[in-house]
């Protein structure tokens, strides 16, 4: 995977999908060390937001981007935040319009 960060000339923006239920996971953190590392552009979109009561995402997501700041990619991470739910849909084509 290092490679391909450092080497791909398509690559424009990562994804990073991180579930709203469990937060950032020790997976998540090895795939954040290299992406400053490599100062590659990060989007974050917050997964499975139907398992959460709407009135707690805010919160959650809040921490979950203060979460990854820390770790360095304040400059490279995209202001906007992705918060989906494939279940029900919600967030879907706001992210399918971000990526145009």
């Amino acid at each position: 995977m290092e490679t391909y960060l450092k080497n791909s000339k398509s690559l424009h923006r990562i994804l990073l999908l991180i579930d709203i239920n469990t937060g950032v996971q020790a997976s998540d953190n090895m795939l954040l060390d290299l992406l400053v590392e490599k100062s590659k552009p990060v989007s974050l979109v917050l997964t499975k937001s139907d398992k959460m009561k709407a009135k707690h995402v805010q919160k959650t997501m809040e921490a979950i981007i203060k979460e990854v700041q820390l770790k360095g990619l304040a400059g490279t991470m995209s202001p906007l935040v992705h918060v989906v739910s494939s279940y029900s849909g919600y967030g879907i084509h706001e992210l399918l319009c971000g990526l145009c």
